[in-house]
């Protein structure tokens, strides 16, 4: 064959080749679960806004913000807002112990 036709054939190989290794890198990227990190730098907390200029060492790129309205309130490290259901429902901590809240 034509020196032409071997070049083509060679520059598509290694075309394949760098494809399926850029494929490869991104599914050990997204495969990943940044929210089981091991990091020891990680931080987990919260902080409303008047507050967390004073945790400004802490905050980076990666950093999720998760903002809530007058209503939002913590109850056992969660952060509920209620979107206006307190004025539908009773809406108090449960009794029942088979329920986990």
């Amino acid at each position: 064959p034509p020196t032409n036709y071997i070049l083509i054939a060679l520059v598509i190989g290694v075309m394949i080749v760098k494809e399926i290794i850029k494929w490869k890198k991104k599914q050990e990227i997204t495969s990943t679960e940044p929210l089981k990190a091991t990091d020891s730098d990680a931080v987990e907390g919260y902080s409303d806004l008047e507050n967390l200029e004073k945790h400004s060492d802490k905050l980076g790129m990666i950093t999720t913000v998760i903002v809530g309205n007058s209503s939002t309130y913590n109850y056992k490290d969660l952060m509920i807002n209620p979107r206006g259901y307190t004025s539908k429902y009773n809406l108090q901590e449960q009794t029942n112990p088979k329920l986990k809240v």
